[in-house]
């Protein structure tokens, strides 16, 4: 019988293997709409096409993201999406569309190549957000490399209270797995298509609860108190 240990040293490799294939490809399939992207950012609102910003990453290591900016230069820095809520004050003229359907992020994947990021993990927190990070602490979900996309994002995204999302990724670091992970996959595209959970100006009330299962996916890595994935 296989042990535990090795069942989730292969799923670490085999997700950084995935996280490379999947972002190289991802990039030049994507190129087009990668191009437009940067070509419409620069033509219709002064400033850099790329948005970097020092983000935690992986232990709380930070790291610089990359996006597509989607705000007007003098906006204020680092200040988390649920505390100033996208407005035509602080977005370019086409911000709302690239937040809306996550094409902003989509640079991101330089980040999962280079080892910053996962495809799949807890999103990536900027330094000023303590809040976030100390929740994720509460459910040591802060030891894995943050994702292009999460559990947390495909149930609720920014509709759901820091402490709700800080458990989904709790939830997610306790149970990733190859199963769990394709589900997450897949189901992202759905969730981005049919733009569920984007932080509107109006913002909602309510959470968003987690359809997840133990019987669902068994946890293919360590726990937190048991060691760290990557």
């Amino acid at each position: 019988m296989v042990s535990q240990s090795v069942i989730g040293i292969a799923f670490r490799a085999a997700k950084r293997a995935f996280d490379i294939a999947a972002s190289v490809v991802g990039m030049v399939v994507l190129s087009p709409l990668l191009l437009a992207t940067a070509v419409a950012v620069k033509f219709t609102s002064q400033g850099p096409v790329i948005f970097k910003q020092k983000r935690y990453g992986k232990d709380e290591v930070p790291f610089t993201c990359y996006k597509f900016r989607t705000m007007k230069i003098d906006t204020p820095p680092n200040i988390p999406t649920r505390v100033m809520r996208e407005d035509k004050a602080v977005m370019t003229p086409i911000g709302a569309m690239l937040r809306k359907t996550s094409i902003d992020e989509l640079p991101q994947l330089v980040n999962i190549v280079k080892g910053d990021m996962s495809v799949i993990g807890p999103r990536p927190m900027i330094l000023a957000d303590y809040e976030q990070i100390e929740a994720r602490a509460r459910y040591g979900a802060n030891d894995i490399r943050p994702g292009l996309t999460g559990w947390a994002q495909i149930n609720g995204r920014d509709a759901v209270t820091v402490e709700e999302k800080a458990r989904l990724d709790g939830e997610y670091r306790r149970n990733m797995g190859f199963r769990l992970d394709a589900r997450i996959f897949f189901r992202s595209f759905v969730v981005v298509l049919g733009r569920f959970g984007y932080a509107e100006v109006k913002e909602e009330d309510g959470q968003a609860y987690s359809d997840f299962s133990q019987e669902d996916e068994v946890g293919l890595c360590e726990s937190p108190s048991g060691g760290r994935a990557a």
